[in-house]
């Protein structure tokens, strides 16, 4: 799951569109509070989170703060999308900013490399389309 931060609707629903048209499931805030919530009722948590820094409510700068505070947000990579350069040093946790506009294929290169990076490898399970998970359990009877 990507977690999309980002007050402008019109940014956060295309991203949105295209994250998922490209396989991903999304979760969308219109800002850092709403973030956390929405994240908390999911109890999932996100593989990347796409932030914007100035929102109303809880910028980013705030939820980048409370981040590792925050049982499934701690450690996230954070891609950050913003209309002004953001000052240095920035939190270990962001991985990429994009300056607005940004070009949206940088960016979905980006987001899918971060997510691969992350996620456990993928094999096709012999004889299926079937995508599953490699797992090191011997006692696994997809790994035979």
């Amino acid at each position: 799951m990507i977690a999309v931060v980002e007050d402008d609707t019109d940014i956060r629903e295309h991203l949105a569109e295209v994250l998922k048209a490209r396989g991903f499931k999304v979760v969308e805030a219109r800002h850092g509070a709403e973030a956390i919530e929405a994240i908390r009722n999911r109890g999932v948590r996100p593989t990347l989170m796409v932030l914007d820094l100035m929102m109303p409510v809880m910028d980013g700068w705030t939820l980048l703060q409370q981040q590792p505070g925050e049982r499934l947000l701690a450690d996230v990579p954070v891609v950050v999308v913003s209309a002004y350069e953001p000052p240095k040093p920035l939190p270990a946790t962001v991985h990429a900013v994009f300056r607005k506009p940004f070009p949206l294929r940088a960016l979905l290169e980006t987001v899918r490399h971060l997510c691969a990076d992350l996620e456990p490898p993928r094999r096709v399970a012999r004889g299926t389309e079937a995508v599953t998970p490699v797992t090191d359990d011997p006692d696994d009877p997809d790994k035979h």
